[in-house]
């Protein structure tokens, strides 16, 4: 496989991964953030390029998962034609974007132009730059009571607080998408740093300790929860199930059991103040906290009760919005209460078979590759806005890189 140079396309491509995660600000509304903006882009002037020049357009990377998310979009349709409202075009027009040029069409172009690895750089340098940003943010409004983000172009007010302490936003419309962000794509930022970068060890210490300050200053409970959750499953999943010998160095083992004990150590003589800071995370993850997790459970309640009423065909896209309800915090319960069955089994399917996909490929670094999918999947559980696309650019980027693998391999 020969990746031609496109100076252009690299450029929006680096632009598109690069600020996959300004969601809210330097953007054209909630339905316009940028990424949209440049990955259309992207995708006419790839389109209009190759129907010009009579070239061929390389499907090696789309397989048979994603005949199901044509599936559900099938399904979206005709729920939609079921159950139309003023609303259904604007969210049919946001899943064709989504699925149809934000994932199966992007991911087509980025396998013929750009490399796994450049692709892996554009993501490591978003990440840390969003990860300086953010730990900028929270220290100058601790320390000097500035906000940082009355100076950005948003559109939504950024003044979440947790314990009396101002939550980093970055460029994200709340704190919590930015932990989403951190859950999904930082594992395979970590691993890049650590597997492909040439600088010194200590400077690799000191970006991975910024990239962990910056996913802790959000304060998110579904990112702090959500992001070790994933890495212990992954964990075992890939020396328990992968039924492959697994060798650690000495000087690894040795590494990892000292900072265990730090950890615990650190733990002991200040578990009053931890316990202190993370008292409201845990009765927001348990419920308690009346004004987000009671919220969010009551929303749940009421997306039951009305998917057992309309479980095949859905209540029609946009039909809570037209309502004027907020929505289930819950996408996997929103497109089944608004979809119906039709439109979220294939999506089920088709994560699945993406988590089997990645779990059978050959590649370096499958355990950051899993741990940022079942991350991005568990966010999907208290978030309904599908529009950000950190999971489908975690799943591009591993095609990408799957794809580079087998040509390999089949070349050899």
């Amino acid at each position: 496989m020969i990746i031609k140079k496109k100076f252009l396309t690299h450029i929006l491509i680096f632009l598109y991964v690069f600020t996959i995660s300004w969601v809210d600000t330097f953007s054209l509304g909630d339905w316009f953030p940028l990424h949209v903006l440049i990955g259309s882009a992207i995708f006419f002037i790839f389109f209009i390029k190759t129907l010009l020049r009579n070239g061929k357009i390389n499907f090696n990377v789309i397989n048979v998962d994603d005949l199901f998310l044509l599936i559900a979009i099938f399904g979206m349709l005709t729920s939609s034609l079921f159950n139309s409202n003023i609303k259904s075009i604007n969210y049919i027009m946001a899943y064709l974007y989504v699925f149809l040029i934000g994932y199966l069409s992007l991911k087509i172009i980025f396998f013929q132009t750009i490399s796994f690895k450049s692709l892996l750089r554009f993501n490591f340098l978003g990440v840390l730059f969003v990860s300086i940003f953010s730990v900028i943010e929270f220290f100058l409004e601790l320390f000097f009571k500035i906000n940082i983000q009355t100076l950005l172009p948003r559109h939504k007010e950024a003044k979440a607080v947790y314990m009396g302490i101002s939550r980093s936003y970055a460029f994200s419309p709340e704190p919590g998408v930015v932990a989403f962000y951190f859950t999904t794509l930082a594992p395979i930022a970590v691993w890049y740093l650590w597997s492909f970068s040439r600088i010194k060890k200590i400077n690799k210490v000191l970006l991975s300790l910024i990239m962990l300050s910056g996913w802790l200053s959000t304060f998110s409970a579904a990112g702090l929860v959500f992001l070790p959750l994933s890495f212990f499953i992954s964990t075992f999943i890939i020396l328990f199930l992968n039924k492959k010998n697994i060798t650690i160095s000495k000087n690894r083992l040795m590494y990892i059991w000292i900072l265990i004990i730090i950890i615990f150590i650190l733990f002991y003589f200040n578990i009053d103040v931890i316990s202190y800071y993370f008292r409201g995370i845990y009765d927001k993850v348990t419920f308690r906290n009346i004004s987000s997790g009671q919220d969010r459970l009551s929303r749940w309640v009421y997306g039951l009760n009305n998917i057992k009423d309309n479980l095949l065909f859905g209540t029609g896209l946009g039909n809570t919005s037209v309502q004027g309800r907020g929505s289930t915090t819950n996408w996997y319960m929103f497109l089944t209460l608004e979809g119906g069955i039709i439109s979220s089994f294939p999506i089920f399917i088709f994560l699945l078979l993406s988590f089997i996909r990645i779990f059978k490929s050959n590649i370096k670094g499958k355990i950051f590759f899993l741990t940022g999918f079942i991350g991005g999947t568990m966010h999907f559980l208290v978030i309904s806005t599908f529009q950000h696309s950190f999971l489908w650019l975690l799943l591009i980027i591993f095609s990408v890189y799957n794809e580079e693998i087998i040509y390999k391999i089949e070349s050899n």
